[in-house]
């Protein structure tokens, strides 16, 4: 059974799964600010240019691909800029202090669908708005997947 538990980082509180308080995941925090990353190995994920892309997982395949000069990805995604911007916000709520919406459009508007959910989101209220800064409520964080797909 997955346990969701909260605690405080240098002040900030996170969203995180089978941690003891205070021992988060540290490289968690580049995940949920859109930070670029390359995994190495067997089943691997990479986040780059825009493109997620995973390594297979089965280590004597993983191997071989690799002694016969073949790329080991094998799952490859670009996602659209509204689905990529949607992902963005939906993984940065994860981080409770929430997210600036301002910082967030700086380069594009959120579309008129997820203008909608948030809305609603907000009505219903598993989310926030204060000035610029959109982050879960008490309701939100304990029902965060429901937020996610609503988002995604």
């Amino acid at each position: 059974m997955a346990v969701i538990t909260f605690f405080c980082a240098k002040g900030n509180m996170k969203i995180e799964a089978f941690c003891k308080e205070d021992h988060y995941a540290k490289h968690n925090i580049g995940y949920w600010t859109g930070r670029t990353f390359l995994g190495f190995g067997p089943s691997a994920f990479s986040y780059w240019e825009g493109r997620r892309f995973r390594n297979v997982a089965n280590l004597s395949k993983y191997v071989a691909k690799l002694h016969e000069g073949i790329s080991p990805i094998d799952f490859d995604e670009k996602l659209d800029p509204d689905a990529q911007q949607r992902e963005l916000l939906t993984i940065g709520l994860r981080v409770l202090e929430g997210i600036d919406i301002k910082q967030l459009q700086k380069f594009r508007s959120l579309d008129r669908e997820t203008l909608m959910a948030l809305e609603k989101l907000i009505d219903t209220g598993y989310l926030s708005l204060e000035k610029t800064d959109l982050k879960l409520t008490p309701k939100g964080i304990l029902f965060y997947d429901d937020v996610a797909s609503d988002l995604i």
